[in-house]
């Protein structure tokens, strides 16, 4: 791999990493608040399914766009039961 490449690289993951902690500052309350919906007000589980649905979005980098968060992290819910 080139310099460049990594470079690019580099620039990406960097662009990627910051959209993340834009989104997770933006929608965490969002997500959680709907996780308390799910597990019927448990505040442990609540935040278990938070912090699920934001290392399941590390996995699906495509999906770091703002109108994905809310139907992914009710898809995910819908999924656990």
């Amino acid at each position: 791999m080139s310099e460049i490449q990594r470079g690019v690289s580099v620039d990406t993951q960097d662009k990627d990493t910051r959209k993340f902690e834009e989104i997770y500052i933006k929608y965490k309350e969002v997500v959680y608040k709907t996780a308390l919906r799910y597990s019927d007000y448990n505040r442990e589980i609540s935040q278990e399914m938070t912090q699920e649905v934001f290392v399941k979005l590390c996995d699906y980098p495509n999906l770091l766009q703002e109108e994905y968060i809310v139907f992914f992290s009710g898809y995910f819910f819908s999924s656990l039961h």
